[in-house]
């Protein structure tokens, strides 16, 4: 606030002061929301520390700390190799690093878990990381097709948030 024999530099300051408030403020609640989000979904694991590390590679993935992310997943699935969640978003921070061919790997295995444990909302979203390899590749019939089949596996997914997540990906094929 300023008092009667504020300068326009004082009212200027001020409110440039507010606008940076605001801006903080909508900053930090969308990336908590994304933490919580993450820390729910982290809870796939028997391990408390590896849901925790799981948690933060969510965190740092939204908030494009891709590489980083991906070491908290290699943890995830070096520590509990049947983890899956976390091997779809190794996936994932392997496809944003570039390294199609390990993405295409650990989505591949992250599908194969999923059709072992009857998890629709995984195998969608482990189809839907392969689709996506395909498509930065160029293989844009393959990445159609097997989108359609991650598709198809929505309905049957009650995972609510998770099927949110692959709802999401779709947008990006």
């Amino acid at each position: 606030r300023v008092g009667p024999g504020a300068t326009a530099q004082d009212v200027l300051l001020a409110a440039m002061g507010r606008l940076t408030a605001s801006i903080a403020h909508e900053i930090r609640n969308p990336l908590a929301a994304i933490s919580h989000a993450g820390q729910l979904m982290g809870e796939d694991s028997a391990d408390p520390l590896l849901n925790r590390l799981y948690a933060m590679g969510i965190a740092r993935l939204r908030t494009g700390g891709g590489q980083v992310a991906e070491g908290y997943f290699r943890v995830c699935v070096d520590r509990d190799p049947d983890f899956a969640w976390a091997r779809a978003e190794l996936a994932k921070a392997l496809l944003e690093r570039g390294d199609f061919d390990a993405a295409e790997k650990e989505s591949g295995r992250a599908e194969e878990q999923a059709e072992r444990s009857g998890d629709r909302a995984l195998l969608a979203t482990a189809r839907l990381r392969r689709s996506l390899v395909l498509q930065r590749r160029g293989e844009s019939r393959g990445a159609e097709e097997l989108a359609r089949h991650a598709v198809g596996e929505l309905p049957a997914a009650d995972d609510h948030t998770r099927l949110a997540e692959a709802l999401a990906q779709l947008g990006q094929i």
